[in-house]
């Protein structure tokens, strides 16, 4: 069954995505900010993903009477192939592109999942357009210790290069918890100015 836009979504602040194993992380990270700094916001979760909208429900349960969870496909389900995730991830990428415009988020937050592309390639095409001017925070998940993740290395060259166009606007934090740093990981986030 194909994710459907809610006829009532209206523009929002902030536009989160919770999703599988990262569900978690993203709803400590959010209850880290005042409740009033993340009005109006949209949940994204993918439309296959059960799991994570009982946690958001918990977490937020007036989230699904104001209609602001959102279902989106997933760029690649577990253990989906390589070549027929090509078709999957365009199929998102198209269903993001709607997302982000009918929501036009001022921040897209995001930590780690690959369905976060998609959602970050609208908002880098319309910026690109000048049609928003929204904002994208990308925190790594905490699981990462080492290396980073395959999203964070897709997201990292479009951080360096803002960076580099406008360098006080770009910044890379370093693991926001302490936890990555304790066990001398590499873990990061970075936040993606307007252009």
């Amino acid at each position: 069954m194909p994710p459907s836009l809610t006829a009532h979504a209206y523009p929002s602040d902030v536009l989160a995505l919770i999703l599988g194993g990262h569900t978690t992380e993203m709803i400590r990270l959010l209850q880290g900010f005042p409740s009033h700094a993340l009005e109006p916001i949209h949940y994204v979760i993918a439309a296959t993903d059960a799991m994570s909208l009982g946690r958001l429900l918990k977490h937020d349960p007036k989230s699904q009477e104001h209609q602001r969870v959102l279902l989106t496909p997933r760029a690649r389900e577990v253990g989906q192939s390589y070549v027929t995730s090509i078709a999957s991830t365009l199929y998102a990428l198209l269903f993001a592109i709607l997302l982000v415009w009918k929501t036009r988020p001022q921040l897209l937050f995001i930590n780690g999942p690959g369905t976060c592309i998609p959602l970050c390639l609208a908002v880098l095409g319309f910026r690109f357009l000048g049609l928003l001017d929204t904002r994208v925070i990308y925190v790594e998940s905490i699981c990462r210790v080492v290396t980073l993740s395959l999203t964070a290395k897709l997201l990292l060259p479009w951080a360096e290069h803002e960076k580099r166009k406008d360098k006080a606007s770009s910044s890379f934090t370093g693991n926001l918890s302490g936890r990555a740093v304790a066990q001398g990981g590499s873990a990061a986030s970075a936040e993606v100015p307007k252009p």
